[in-house]
């Protein structure tokens, strides 16, 4: 990872430093070293790692100050089992010496040794301090290695912080550096990252992209566990796609190259993640099979699943079997173990469906409870998911518009140089100005149009739902405040939730039901009045925003909605699909100063509506003076 002198000099992404006199015990140090970090020796326990530092410490050459810092380098990397007493003061002591030593590229990957272990002892900011300090001097040491792991490690803090946006932004800084340096290794696994952020930005597209790419790489190689890995996370994402029968494909495909490979271990993960699909695809009687036998591998190999996990999953299935009770007390069991790892996404849908078996059991309250949990949860992932793919989206205009502003002063450098040369040899120096004023003319547009492209895209971004085109959350609750704020007239709030929308995407896949989303919204439109904004909060859940409706106008147009909705065909979507929704209407009163306050009330109305058998509008009680006209 940090250069060697000597031997190795040309090896991808290390830094080329040429001492062409290098002894015989110099050049024996550089191979072993070189082989240890490129895993020419496989280290499968502690053992393994302890005899190959040994090896590499009697190598190092007597007073070679450089190969010292080399080892401590690889020590700090492999002598310390886990958080180990000694590992932080270690690393310091060595980044103490390097600096001493004036070798930056020491320097630089000892500072990485050090953000890792201070990761392993819950010292996050002081690890991101010492990420981008070792990448600053991998940079200048032109060490592409140790300067885009770096970039990664920061990425990842960034995304576990939650932002994913500025993580993603490192991650694709690191494949430029590694591509840069030809770290073909390292140009693989960052690609598998890259895709996880996509993913977690909401950007599914993109993430299969990069996925194939993982792919490719395995498929070339014919790496078994590559290919593995990229299949499990591959067949995730799918599933949340909606592509169940392509996400199974995936895991048993994987399943195969497992067991191809003996590994125990990943055959049970892999019937993990089949229950899930299969629980997604509402094939609940193969998710417990499913579930049994990752249980059973669970025992037979001594290791466990991530806390809750299984116990989640069977309540799904139960919930979906009709065997309510048996749900509840399984997700009565996983919701603690959920919470304690901080599963959100998990914790979500485990509201949505044990509101489901309450129902079912004839407890209603519950049931709601849960589904205001449900909604409120599902609102704040989708303000996330919108945030940071906005800026992500900023990042990427901001990188295109830096390449070109570096242009153009590539251009006007050379437009300077040449015409004092075209002026030395008294030329036609007025073409040579022409033809490149011409060509900063072209580029002064292009930078024009992308800053107008950016502002355009940023601002559509951050007002447009991107599956449906209706306002997204952030804009129609300003567009509801700026109403509630202008008090000169009335105006009501509509809050719409589609009926049973799980079960449709359950029945017929995701992919349906976002086309269902899509007609919806452009149903709804038809009806709606001139000046009426419509608005998704995230999921099946909508805001329509009503300026000058009173009760009876407000009413009125929730009434068409419903009947719209209603109305629908849609049949080529599939066989039996029908749509309903449940509305919430409320008045904005002389009383009301926050959007809260409005949505309180119409929320409320909503799950009455939902409480009274759904399909229907519930008018929320009023607060202050109301206006009663129609």
């Amino acid at each position: 990872m940090l250069g060697a002198a000597g031997a190795h000099e040309n090896v991808p992404g290390h830094p080329v430093q040429v001492h062409p006199h290098v002894s015989p015990a110099q050049a024996a140090f550089d191979k072993l070293f070189w082989d240890i970090d490129d895993g020419v020796y496989p280290i499968g326990s502690r053992v393994d790692a302890l005899k190959l530092l040994a090896w590499l410490r009697s190598a190092v050459p007597a007073g070679d100050v450089h190969r010292e810092l080399q080892y401590r380098y690889m020590h700090c990397l492999l002598g310390f089992q886990h958080v180990a007493e000694g590992a932080l003061d270690y690393a310091r002591e060595g980044v103490a010496a390097a600096r001493d030593a004036g070798d930056g590229a020491s320097e630089a990957a000892l500072r990485l040794c050090l953000g890792q272990q201070l990761v392993g002892h819950g010292d996050i900011g002081a690890a991101r301090q010492e990420f981008e300090r070792a990448a600053e001097l991998a940079r200048r040491s032109h060490d592409f290695n140790v300067h885009g792991i770096a970039l990664v490690q920061r990425g990842h803090l960034r995304m576990d912080a939650g932002e994913v946006a500025l993580g993603l932004q490192d991650l694709l800084d690191a494949q430029a550096v590694f591509e840069e340096g030809k770290v073909e290794f390292q140009i693989e696994f960052n690609l598998f990252s890259i895709a996880q952020a996509y993913r977690r930005i909401g950007d599914l597209d993109q993430a299969d992209e990069y996925l194939g790419r993982v792919m490719d790489f395995g498929r070339a190689r014919d790496d078994a566990l590559v290919l593995g890995v990229t299949l499990v996370e591959r067949a995730r994402l799918r599933s949340a796609q909606g592509r169940h029968a392509e996400a199974e494909a995936d895991l048993e495909e994987a399943l195969a190259l497992s067991r191809q490979r003996g590994s125990d271990d990943d055959v049970t993960m892999i019937h993990l993640a089949l229950a899930d699909v299969y629980n997604a695809a509402s094939r609940p009687r193969e998710a417990l099979e499913a579930l049994e036998t990752a249980s059973a591998g669970y025992a037979r190999t001594g290791d466990s699943p991530e806390p809750g996990r299984i116990e989640f999953a069977t309540g799904v299935a139960r919930s979906r079997l009709g065997q309510h009770q048996a749900a509840l007390d399984a997700f009565d069991r996983a919701l603690p173990a959920l919470l304690d790892r901080d599963d959100m996404p998990s914790v979500m849908l485990l509201y949505q469906a044990r509101a489901i078996s309450r129902e079912a059991l004839g407890d209603p309250a519950g049931a709601l409870a849960d589904l205001r949990e449900y909604g409120r949860m599902r609102r704040d992932a989708a303000e996330r998911i919108t945030d940071q793919r906005v800026l992500a989206l900023s990042h990427g205009f901001d990188a295109r518009y830096r390449d070109l502003q570096n242009a153009r002063l590539r251009l006007e450098q050379e437009r300077t140089e040449r015409l004092a040369a075209a002026e030395r040899q008294k030329t036609p120096w007025r073409l040579a100005s022409i033809a490149l004023g011409g060509a900063l003319v072209v580029l002064l547009v292009s930078l024009a149009v992308l800053q107008a492209r950016r502002t355009l895209g940023l601002r559509r971004m951050a007002s447009t739902d991107p599956l449906t085109g209706a306002a997204n959350r952030r804009a129609i609750q300003q567009i509801a405040t700026k109403t509630i704020a202008a008090a000169d007239a009335p105006a009501c709030l509509v809050l719409l939730d589609l009926d049973h929308f799980k079960q449709v995407n359950d029945r017929f896949g995701h992919g349906v039901g976002d086309q269902v989303l899509v007609r919806t919204v452009a149903t709804w439109n038809t009806v709606l009045r001139q000046g009426d904004r419509l608005g998704r909060l995230g999921g099946e859940e909508f805001l329509v925003v009503l300026p000058g409706a009173g009760i009876g106008a407000g009413m009125q147009v929730a009434g068409r909605l419903l009947e719209a909705t209603r109305a629908m065909d849609l049949s080529d979507l599939g066989e039996g699909l029908q749509l309903t929704v449940s509305l919430g209407v409320a008045q904005i009163g002389s009383g009301d100063r926050t959007l809260e306050a409005v949505l309180e009330r119409a929320d409320a109305a909503l799950y009455k509506a939902k409480d009274n058998g759904r399909d229907r509008i519930e008018l929320a009680e009023p607060r202050g003076t109301e206006d009663t006209s129609p």
